[in-house]
């Protein structure tokens, strides 16, 4: 991983829980905003995900852009079509949600055995998505709760990833400022 995963992992999370604090402050709560919130969720989410594969190697640089592509066009259907209703919300994220969540879920039981300093936070934020999948999967069909836990959703898995990802960028600094018996230099 290089050093500036934690920067885009930090963005990755303040995007999270910038929507998520959008969707819970807002009264609006109907499908059409739901489409509208997700599809530009997954076009930033995409962006983001697209930059930390740029900072990521091998199956983590694979796993990332895959997740960055199926958020872009999940992204990019949910905003064309934002008219079509609640069935296209429940849909999309339950798909969206599926992928991703087990894509990050397989990487970070991956990166436990490599070592890798992001593997807990990879592992739990795709639980967390896998969950949202089968919730999504599972909830009766009502707008105003399908909204409402996207938005939730968002709001703690951003809180997670920049706790994570500033976890990260201290655990840099006190490598970079320590001797090769990793005392404080």
């Amino acid at each position: 991983m290089r050093a500036r995963y934690w920067l885009f992992a930090l963005v990755r999370g303040l995007v999270a829980g910038v929507f998520g604090c959008l969707i819970a402050f807002d009264q609006d709560h109907t499908a059409q905003y739901g489409l509208i919130m997700f599809g530009v969720f997954g076009v930033l989410t995409a962006a983001t995900l697209a930059l930390i594969a740029f900072a990521a190697a091998g199956v983590a640089r694979v796993i990332f852009l895959v997740d960055a592509a199926v958020g872009l066009v999940a992204g990019v259907i949910a905003i064309a079509v934002h008219t079509d209703g609640l069935a296209l919300l429940l849909y999309l994220v339950s798909v969206w949600a599926t992928i991703t969540g087990v894509t990050e879920l397989y990487l970070g039981l991956r990166g436990r055995r490599t070592r890798s300093a992001a593997a807990r936070d990879w592992v739990l934020a795709g639980a967390i998505t896998a969950v949202l999948a089968l919730v999504f999967v599972f909830i009766p069909a009502d707008t105003r709760l399908a909204v409402g836990l996207f938005g939730a959703y968002a709001v703690v898995v951003g809180v997670f990833v920049v706790i994570g990802a500033l976890s990260l960028r201290f655990a840099q600094r006190a490598v970079e400022h320590s001797d090769e018996n990793g005392r404080p230099a």
